[in-house]
């Protein structure tokens, strides 16, 4: 019999059917075998006293974002952010391939892969944002590129260089019903957002927590009620994006659309905008932050399934810099602050922490939330997100009895500060494996790891 190239002893494994102590054998990058002495391995690891889960996807984040209308462009590559990734246990990641709406989606996206080859540590994928509703492209390309396998589109409505109208927004998701693709929506509406900004300027307010009043619950929640009509209307699959309030989870029940929320509305709320010297500047994302009675029923949310998937949303910024731009020349108005937390890195010890440690959810609801429903929803089921035998090797290694803080001097993402700067948590990765690889011990990237990563074909959603 052939060894197999890595087998793991009796760590604590979590599987669809349940918990054992038991091996794990991997062979040409999958999962060879799972059970009790197996034979040797070429290499062996002790699990002992160890978790093992699949490696977490990260189905939303922002890498190596090239700018439109003015914006900054990202400060993360994909070795940069793919490093990050998986120091913090997540061993795929699903990025977005943004396009303007002067431009062609499939040369974007050929420009965007292009940025990507050979630099990423894990696998990875692309939603492909639409910036207008081609009627050439939704025909020709969109099928075309289906087909190749990015099967998930993102729609913005909200941003200057971004936003769709409705038409628009109707008529990419009825393409999108017709070849069996995913539609994903940050859900905000842009002329409410317009509306509460005026009136908080006209009242002399434009400091950082009127970020948030200018963008209240009611934008995110009137946005996805209208979304969830459209799916009806359409036939489209559609998932909302960081979704950040209870008002919203109520929407979202209402509309019949999935969705997740993200770290940031777990651990901060809209008061910390008020923290002095700028540095509410730190805590400026889109959907705003909300209050503690919106986490409370976040956190019921994601235990009781109402929200699917847990995911970082990371829009890395050098926030510092800004800060201390501000800071010298005594200006402070919030929009002169770019948006967006880096998370990479802190996604999946937050939750473990937080949600798993403080007893708010399951360690099973847990890998559902961070693995299996993304796999599933985003066309990746039976090949990750899950150990069992065949599928492939995406594995970490937790200690989940491990103290740590989390420091900025410890986090890979390239980016100068990191939001959750001297917070405690309980439980971290030790060891990341990306197809039967060790990518990342003890939140350190293993020499060689740069590249490993591929680009993922995927399927249409389950």
């Amino acid at each position: 019999m052939i060894a197999a190239d890595l087998v793991i002893r009796s760590a604590r494994i979590v599987t669809p059917e349940g918990e054992t102590a038991d091996d794990l054998a991997v062979s040409d990058g999958r999962i060879a075998a799972i059970g009790r002495d197996l034979p040797a391995g070429r290499e062996e690891i002790d699990g002992r006293g160890l978790l093992l889960l699949p490696g977490g996807i990260d189905s939303h984040c922002h890498i190596a974002q090239r700018a439109i209308a003015g914006e900054i462009p990202s400060p993360d590559n994909f070795t940069s952010a793919t490093s990050a990734a998986a120091a913090g246990g997540v061993t795929t990641v699903l990025s977005h391939s943004m396009c303007g709406a002067a431009e062609d989606p499939e040369t974007v996206l050929g420009e965007y892969l292009a940025s990507a080859e050979g630099q990423a540590v894990i696998d990875y994928g692309v939603h492909l944002q639409l910036g207008r509703a081609d009627p050439g492209f939704l025909a020709d390309g969109l099928p075309r590129l289906a087909e190749r396998g990015f099967t998930s589109l993102k729609l913005f409505t909200t941003y200057e260089g971004y936003a769709l109208d409705d038409a628009a927004v109707l008529a990419i998701m009825a393409a999108a019903a017709r070849y069996g693709l995913l539609c994903l929506v940050h859900a905000e509406d842009d002329a409410l957002i317009s509306f509460f900004r005026a009136r908080e300027a006209a009242a002399g307010r434009n400091g950082l927590p009127a970020q948030a009043a200018g963008r209240p619950i009611a934008v995110e929640a009137e946005m996805i009620r209208r979304i969830g009509t459209y799916a009806g209307a359409t036939g489209a699959r559609v998932h909302i994006f960081h979704v950040s309030g209870a008002d919203s989870v109520a929407a979202l029940e209402g509309a019949g659309v999935s969705g997740e929320t993200c770290p940031h509305y777990l651990t901060f709320t809209a008061a910390d905008l008020d923290r002095p010297d700028f540095e509410g500047a730190k805590f400026l994302v889109s959907p705003a932050l909300r209050t503690k009675v919106d986490q409370a029923a976040l956190w019921r949310a994601l235990a009781d399934g109402r929200l699917t998937i847990w995911s970082s949303d990371h829009s890395p910024q050098n926030r510092l810099a800004q800060i201390a731009r501000a800071q010298e020349k005594g200006v402070g108005p919030y929009s002169a602050f770019s948006g967006g937390m880096p998370g990479l890195q802190t996604l999946l010890p937050i939750l473990f922490s937080e949600g798993v440690v403080a007893g708010r959810i399951s360690l099973h609801r847990f890998v559902e939330l961070t693995a299996g429903a993304p796999a599933a929803l985003f066309g990746l089921a039976g090949r990750k997100g899950v150990l069992a035998v065949g599928a492939d090797a995406d594995l970490v290694l937790w200690n989940p009895e491990a103290r740590w803080v989390v420091r900025q001097e410890d986090m890979l993402s390239n980016v100068d500060f990191t939001p959750w700067e001297g917070m405690e948590l309980v439980g971290r990765p030790v060891l990341t494996i990306s197809r039967g690889r060790i990518v990342a011990r003890t939140g350190r990237i293993e020499p060689g790891a740069v590249g490993h990563g591929a680009l993922l074909r995927r399927g249409r959603p389950a």
